[in-house]
């Protein structure tokens, strides 16, 4: 498993390391994807100290927004967004310092680097720069009668958000995938580095009981392809 598990993690450092020609969004000005590169490349690097379990940030008050950190931040909207409030621009008061935000397209293994018209939808994670501790206001869709969003995660590692206003366990969080997924990994805004590597089945302290923070994104790896239902609408 810890082979395979490796191997993997391989297989979409190099994908990341040949993404570098993707197009800049708009709060770009010599932004490029070698910037999450560099990200994933030192976790890789610090070998088994991912391990160690790092404090939690703490919760996003997800309930109207969600906070962002000074520095790298792994966010997601916990609910579907208001059909008017819905795109990238929801961002563009934050001070990226010309950092762009960043997405990752698991079917097609690159980053996808957004402009202000791009959808942001629930069950997926966003890399955002800020210079700063800021609030992002967020317009949830109103409708009694929306259905609750899914999303197809594919074999290999997705860039999930958690959905819902409240911390959830990994266990509820992932029930629609719960035999799919080995391991999820989440960030530290506050330490900027990677928190403890969550194994379904692992021991007490770094298993599926975990908690899992609103508002946040999570690497997820998957052993087959499978359909994840969101916790709220």
């Amino acid at each position: 498993m810890e082979n395979r598990y490796i191997h993997h993690t391989l297989i979409i450092i190099i994908a990341i390391l040949l993404v570098l020609g993707t197009t800049q969004g708009i709060w770009a000005e010599e932004s490029n994807s070698s910037e999450i590169f560099e990200l994933e490349l030192t976790a890789e690097e610090r070998g088994n100290e991912t391990l160690v379990t790092a404090p939690s940030p703490p919760s996003n008050d997800a309930g109207s927004g969600i906070t962002l950190h000074e520095g790298w931040n792994l966010v997601s909207t916990p609910r579907t967004l208001d059909k008017n409030a819905n795109t990238a621009k929801i961002f563009s008061d934050v001070g990226a310092q010309g950092h762009s935000i960043w997405t990752y397209d698991s079917e097609k293994g690159g980053w996808i680097d957004l402009t202000q018209d791009d959808i942001i939808k629930p069950l997926h994670g966003f890399w955002i720069y800020s210079v700063q501790r800021q609030w992002v206001p967020l317009t949830y869709n109103s409708d009694p009668l929306v259905v609750p969003p899914s999303r197809k995660l594919v074999s290999g590692w997705n860039l999930v958000g958690l959905s819902g206003v409240h911390d959830a366990t990994a266990r509820d969080a992932f029930l629609s995938v719960r035999k799919l997924w080995t391991n999820i990994i989440g960030w530290d805004e506050e330490k900027q580095g990677y928190e403890s590597s969550i194994l379904n089945g692992g021991d007490e302290g770094s298993n599926e009981m975990t908690t899992l923070k609103t508002g946040n994104a999570y690497w997820v790896f998957m052993t087959e392809s499978g359909t994840m239902a969101a916790l709220d609408a």
